[in-house]
């Protein structure tokens, strides 16, 4: 336990915010969540190592090195970005979960 302890207190405050939230409890559920294709759940090899990337704070490959706002472009830049970001795309899905599990529910014209 102390060595545990030290190797924290030695963490950047970054660090020490991110290796917080991916052990707090539910953290890794998405790890072991059966890969239902209806429910979309389910990622493709690529998906699956951005995902780790991202856990870990790995920078991701492939990504453009200037955004469409022309502002230089990182990973928090492409989650916060309401032009070329994904702000839009994660309000899609999450509007489209909603709908399709109103649906599940019976409810009609969602």
């Amino acid at each position: 336990k102390q060595w545990y302890q030290r190797r924290v207190r030695a963490m950047s405050e970054v660090h020490k915010r991110r290796f917080e939230e991916i052990s707090s409890r539910g953290a890794s559920t998405w790890l072991t969540t059966l890969p239902l294709r209806e429910h979309g759940f389910i990622l493709n090899k690529q998906e699956w190592w951005d995902a780790i990337a991202l856990r870990y704070g790995f920078d991701i490959e492939g990504i453009p090195q200037e955004c469409a706002c022309t502002k230089k472009n990182s990973v928090e830049h492409t989650f916060s970005c309401n032009n070329g970001g994904f702000v839009h795309m994660r309000h899609n899905q999450l509007r489209d979960l909603t709908t399709n599990l109103l649906k599940e529910a019976g409810c009609i014209d969602v």
